[in-house]
């Protein structure tokens, strides 16, 4: 069907004409017929309504005026200046719910996955049950399995819109205890509007799963992080213990040395990027011991000049160090 493209410019036209710079009413009946027909050329066309490039002239013609040039909205002919009576098309909250939803689905048949992943983000705004079935018919035939995670994932989350009580307890029952930031405020809103005793109670079941994890998460990140900053701290003490228990020598120049070696990683990444592209992924491996290197070049001079007259006098090392 998608391939048949006069039969499909004809009933675009007829569809956009109803677009209507002062009616809301007009331009949502439009937006409807616009997705129905199923034309791939009204993705552009929808997509600058959504940006509010696109613009209606007294006789009909609908035009799309960016900083890059004025094109014809149906035929993608440039154009040398927009009408001078033409009249930018305006939304509302309404409206740019809808217009999301008719844009996800044209991009839920792109073969770009990208694509398809911003389709499936753009339809999760789309609460009505035609959004759900759109979805759904999508994840049926979808192959890349990153994809069909995230269309899984907007079943479950559109499934809690369903007519049918069965579908909400079971998108309510596959968003439980998931991390994803929507699905928490989701389901709180979900639960405060809910009037079903067995859904609201699930819900509060699957929020409760939630906080739950989040808290043993939250845990598992505060540990890490107290080891990591502990280790670092552990190796500077050693490190001072060691330079003091061995020469004597108080060493307050450990901070410069992780700079040194800090900066130096950044300079070979940053001259490898710029200059030796195709050497971008062993950046790294080369980058780490010339940092060793320069730090200890560094450090071998202010040991050379100054730190070997200053041995047995752990003060002055401290100062002339610091």
């Amino acid at each position: 069907a998608l391939g048949s493209g006069s039969a499909f410019s004809a009933s675009l036209s007829e569809a956009s004409a109803g677009l209507s710079p002062r009616n809301f009413g007009a331009t949502g009946n439009a937006i409807d017929a616009i997705a129905a027909t199923g034309d791939p050329a009204a993705l552009p066309l929808l997509q600058a309504l959504a940006d509010g490039t696109l613009e209606k002239a007294e006789d009909g013609r609908l035009v799309i005026v960016t900083d890059a040039g004025v094109t014809d909205a149906l035929t993608g002919a440039a154009l040398a200046e927009p009408p001078a009576d033409s009249v930018k098309i305006r939304l509302n909250n309404r409206l740019r719910t809808q217009l999301r939803g008719a844009i996800g689905q044209f991009g839920l048949i792109s073969p770009d996955p990208a694509r398809r992943l911003a389709a499936v983000d753009a339809l999760l705004n789309d609460r009505s049950p035609e959004g759900l079935g759109r979805l759904e018919a999508a994840l049926a035939k979808e192959q890349d399995e990153a994809v069909a995670a995230q269309m899984r994932f907007g079943v479950s989350m559109l499934s809690l819109y369903a007519d049918d009580p069965a579908k909400r307890l079971a998108g309510i029952e596959a968003l439980s205890g998931l991390l994803d930031p929507r699905v928490q405020g989701v389901l709180a809103g979900y639960q405060a509007s809910e009037t079903d005793p067995e859904l609201k109670q699930a819900a509060a079941d699957a929020l409760a799963a939630i906080e739950q994890k989040r808290f043993w998460m939250d845990i598992g990140v505060n540990l890490y992080q107290g080891i990591s900053l502990g280790s670092i701290l552990l190796l500077a003490a050693v490190g001072l213990a060691v330079t003091f228990g061995v020469a004597g020598v108080i060493n307050m120049a450990h901070g410069e040395m992780v700079m040194l070696g800090a900066y130096t990683t950044f300079v070979v990444q940053s001259v490898i990027r710029s200059s030796f592209p195709w050497l971008f992924d062993w950046s790294l491996a080369i980058a780490l011991p010339l940092a060793f290197l320069v730090a200890g070049a560094v450090g071998l001079l202010i040991e050379r000049g100054v730190i070997r007259f200053l041995y047995g006098r752990p003060l002055e090392t401290l100062l002339a160090t610091w």
